[in-house]
């Protein structure tokens, strides 16, 4: 049952961050990272897909499409 809690989880936090302005986004991220069970992963998820859509926005310069950049601006 707790990786299924889990999983339900990870999925909603995947939902947030592609879409960050939807109300309680952030909360979702964050409630997930505050859980020191899963910190270390979820830090580290959130650190990759920021360094991937870092290196979108350079590869394209000024045609980086704008869920990138609010993705960029959510992380």
């Amino acid at each position: 049952m707790a990786a299924m809690d889990l999983g339900y989880k990870v999925q909603a936090i995947m939902h947030a961050i592609e879409n960050p302005k939807e109300p309680g986004a952030m909360n979702t991220v964050t409630s997930l990272g505050h859980d020191q069970r899963h910190y270390v992963i979820v830090r580290g998820w959130l650190a990759y897909q920021l360094q991937g859509d870092l290196s979108i926005r350079a590869a394209n310069k000024d045609q980086t499409s704008a869920p990138v950049n609010t993705r960029i601006e959510f992380l």
